[in-house]
């Protein structure tokens, strides 16, 4: 039966369902009884909960809502809503605790009948106390609104009456409301007697209003009566009354709460620990025999491929050039994965050889490739960057002849010789600017594809700035920007001049672009020891912190529209970035959000400093 892996793995198969079935059916059995316990744990101190809830809800109408107007004039109480919710909810823990298989097992049976009944009768009284205290009142409502109404028509006489006699009367009234002391009472039935009295005996009333003012006192006595009964069947007095009877239920309710509490404390890991025991000791004896019959079918399916395992290791460490095999007399699946080895192994030593020649074959192959590929990335980027230049720096200038062609041919006839002239001058100018920015860009296309040569020399700064000056101040007057320099006469710096001149018009360019209307933008060049700076400062919207780095990262293309929607490529500093690169300069950038940019262009005095493009 054994000979075969698949009745081995079979049979070890059955053993362990078998044992794990047993196992799982055992667990389940315990460890449900465990969670009827814990069950019951959580009901009864749901149970508590509730009740301590039930209780402060009770308080809360008693101290709040039954001194309110509100609930008299409604009739509604989220207090007594919550009162009656959580004595549902009281109820239903109570079904659910009798229906516990481990109800027993704690011994508190009784316990919870009794609590069962207990809170029947708190409800019920408590019933009682709500329907009372709407028909005693307050202020306004009820009997105490009876009695306050009888008082103000009593008090409608005015001068008619003593005054002082009545004052009293309501003062001992306002006083037993309020202290619900007896000693109130008694003052208050002289004052009544009193005032009594005083109807009978006073001239100044006609028949008529003495017999009125006798019903009226007849009805205020009849409405305190009413009160003080109420307060008595409440208890507010000095008899006992529901609020007592209330008062036992709650604390035979906390004795018993106390009692299950202690039920529970003293049982629950007892009972639990018995459990786990139980259980542990069914999994142990499951475990033990598993493990015998697991560890002797695991010897007879893993000792030949723990042989196989070992060989193969062997080979793979001798690269599969030894003529070594394994012997085998097995005929089961054992076997007959050992023969396949072997001849497997035949065939790899076979095609090893050829994988060896082929594989030095690929690799020349591939390193071609890996080349061509890198030179393919490098062209297409710069033909991104060389079309990108053209819409960004070619856009502005074209779109301004073309803005003067339009005007020339719908109001060539309106316009002066003068005007005329002064548009062909700025045509001209147009033409020539575009003129220069192709010539740029051939010089920049040459020189990513290493055509470009660049030709220092010393060229006059203060005349570069002017002439750019010129170029952009009609854009500058567009937003009535001032631009002003401050070069010394005569300085130099040492540079290809038209790298120097791209360089310097997209830095003034820029901070036109981000000025605001009426800001300045200004150009120095600072003379220092091992190298003269183009400063070109703005006091524009700024660059945010975060985004400076963005400006020379040709990755990021960093782009964001001007202050007059201008809309840019993002290129114009990623060229100056290069041209920089490439004439042995440095660019740098200064900015804070909301105060302007300054960028600093530093060219070396010497030529000897300079390499080559």
């Amino acid at each position: 039966m054994f000979k075969s892996v698949r009745n081995q793995l079979f049979v070890a198969f059955l053993t362990i369902s078998i044992f794990g079935i047993g196992i799982g059916l055992s667990g389940f059995y315990y460890f449900n009884k465990i969670e009827e316990i814990y069950q019951l744990t959580k009901l009864t101190n749901n149970l508590f909960s509730n009740y301590l809830k039930i209780i402060q809800s009770e308080y809360d109408f008693l101290t709040k809502e039954s001194i309110s107007s509100d609930f008299f004039n409604t009739g509604k109480s989220t207090f007594l809503s919550t009162h009656e919710e959580y004595i549902i909810l009281a109820s239903e823990d109570l079904d659910q605790i009798e229906k516990n298989q481990a109800l027993n097992e704690f011994g508190i049976n009784k316990e919870i009948e009794i609590i069962k009944n207990e809170f029947y009768y708190y409800d019920s009284t408590f019933r009682k106390i709500v329907n009372l205290i709407k028909e005693r009142g307050f202020k306004d409502h009820g009997a105490e609104g009876k009695m306050r109404i009888f008082a103000h028509e009593i008090e409608n006489y005015g001068d008619l009456i003593d005054q002082k006699n009545l004052l009293s009367l309501r003062r001992y009234e306002k006083d037993y409301i309020m202290r619900r002391d007896s000693i109130y009472l008694e003052a208050l039935e002289i004052e009544s007697k009193k005032l009594s009295d005083h109807f009978l005996e006073n001239s100044r009333l006609s028949h008529s209003q003495v017999l009125e003012l006798q019903s009226l006192f007849f009805g205020y006595q009849q409405a305190f009566k009413e009160i003080l009964k109420i307060d008595q069947q409440l208890g507010l007095t000095k008899s006992k009354g529901l609020n007592d009877e209330k008062d036992s239920h709650k604390l035979k309710l906390e004795e018993l709460f106390k009692r299950i509490n202690v039920a529970c404390e003293k049982n629950e890991q007892k009972i639990i620990n018995q459990l786990y025991s139980q259980f542990a000791f069914t999994v142990g004896i499951f475990f033990i025999i598993s493990l015998i019959l697991s560890s002797y079918i695991s010897k007879l399916i893993t000792k030949p491929i723990t042989n196989l395992t070992k060989f193969i290791k062997d080979e793979l460490n001798n690269d599969f050039v030894t003529d070594k095999r394994l012997q085998t007399s097995s005929t089961n699946e054992h076997g007959l994965l050992i023969q396949n080895f072997n001849s497997l192994l035949d065939k790899v030593e076979v095609n090893l050889k050829e994988i060896s020649d082929k594989n030095s074959i690929l690799k020349v192959q591939f390193d071609k490739l890996q080349k061509s590929e890198q030179e393919l990335s490098k062209l297409n980027s710069m033909k991104d960057k060389f079309f990108a230049i053209i819409s960004h720096d070619l856009r502005s200038p074209i779109n301004s002849m073309t803005g003067f062609t339009k005007l020339l041919h719908n109001f060539a006839d309106k316009m002066s010789p003068a005007e005329l002239r002064e548009f062909a001058s700025n045509m001209d100018s147009n033409l020539a600017n575009v003129k220069d920015l192709l010539d740029n860009l051939l010089q920049w296309a040459r020189s990513q594809t290493g055509g470009l040569i660049l030709n220092p020399e010393e060229v006059d700064i203060e005349s570069l700035v002017i002439e750019n000056i010129k170029l952009l101040q009609n854009t500058a007057n567009l937003k009535h920007i001032s631009l002003k320099y401050a070069v010394l006469p005569k300085t130099v710096i040492y540079a290809d001049k038209h790298i120097l001149n791209f360089m310097l018009r997209n830095l003034i360019s820029n901070a036109i672009k981000f000025t605001p209307k009426h800001g300045l933008v200004e150009i120095r060049v600072i003379i220092g020891s091992y190298a003269n700076v183009i400063l070109v400062k703005d006091n524009g919207i700024g660059i945010k912190s975060e985004n400076v780095y963005k400006l020379f990262d040709f990755n990021t293309h960093y782009s964001t529209v001007g202050t007059n929607k201008e809309k840019g490529t993002g290129l114009g500093l990623l060229l100056c970035k290069d041209f920089a690169d490439k004439s042995n300069a440095t660019i740098t950038v200064e900015s804070e959000e909301g105060q302007g940019t300054s960028f600093y262009v530093s060219f070396p005095h010497k030529k000897s400093d300079r390499v080559p493009a």
